[in-house]
């Protein structure tokens, strides 16, 4: 008697999580408001503030790429005296050598020196909670007319989620006098809930007096979209092109390189808006 052929193993289906909200469709129509402030051909030093955990690496992370990708001189500095995560994502990246508050706000003021002698744009990720920048400002008011002066120009970025406290950094800064012309407000959607539409989860933030108050003094508003591979590029430290190309291996599944795609186009587009601003 002829033995019967064995069935075939099915595959093995990766499990899927649920519930994860993926970023909100590339809306060409939204509104969305326009820099009038230009600063082609100006170096950039970045100010990227916020509280722990609100995408501050990501967006310089993005930012650096972008740069380097057109070949921009950028210098990357990491200000955050509790993790290294910038470090260990891109190589060249420059760190207080001191833990001690004053030391580093003298690190912090020779970074911007850097900028304004050398003019040279610089990325600085200020840790969640450091009070280097909210000490320097509130010693050197003027600082943003003063780097202006030398040809450079200060960004502050600040990153939001959907909570009012998510504010207190730019209250913080606001009420030392700090308020440079390039302030961008910047909505984090990775940080909303699963399901939260981001008019709707971003209402009491964009609604507070603080945000308000900004706005009316020229802030710009820009969205960040959720990354939902993000978990996956963090576990393999590899950069949003290396992750979209598969060019490190194990590669991400076709899937989520299509979604990095898409995250990647629309972050060219939602900060279209400052884009005189980047390096």
């Amino acid at each position: 008697m002829k033995k019967a052929a064995a069935l075939p193993t099915e595959p093995t289906i990766p499990e899927i999580s649920v519930g994860i909200q993926g970023p909100a469709p590339l809306d060409k129509t939204r509104p969305r408001p326009v820099a009038r402030l230009d600063l082609s051909g100006r170096p950039k030093c970045w100010l990227v503030v916020g509280r722990g955990r609100t995408g501050k690496t990501t967006l310089i992370r993005w930012i650096g790429e972008r740069a380097a990708s057109s070949d921009n001189a950028v210098v990357l500095a990491d200000l955050d005296r509790t993790n290294a995560t910038l470090t260990s994502y891109m190589s060249g990246v420059v760190r207080a050598p001191t833990l001690d508050d004053a030391g580093t706000v003298q690190w912090l003021q020779k970074i911007i020196g850097n900028t304004m002698t050398n003019q040279v744009s610089t990325l600085i990720d200020l840790g969640g909670g450091d009070t280097a920048l909210i000490q320097l400002a509130g010693e050197v008011p003027d600082m943003p007319a003063m780097v202006h002066e030398t040809g450079a120009e200060l960004v502050v970025a600040y990153l939001l989620g959907p909570q009012p406290d998510d504010l207190s950094p730019l209250a913080t800064l606001r009420n030392r006098g700090f308020s440079p012309a390039a302030t961008v407000l910047i909505l984090n959607e990775g940080l909303l809930g699963a399901g939260v539409d981001p008019e709707t989860g971003f209402a009491s933030v964009q609604g507070h007096s603080v945000f308000r108050a900004a706005v009316d003094a020229g802030a710009i508003v820009v969205r960040f979209p959720r990354l939902i591979p993000a978990a996956e590029i963090e576990k393999r430290r590899i950069s949003f092109i290396e992750a979209r190309d598969a060019l490190v291996q194990p590669a991400l599944g076709p899937f989520d390189r299509a979604r990095i795609r898409q995250w990647l186009d629309r972050m060219d587009y939602e900060f279209a808006t400052v884009a005189t601003w980047l390096p």
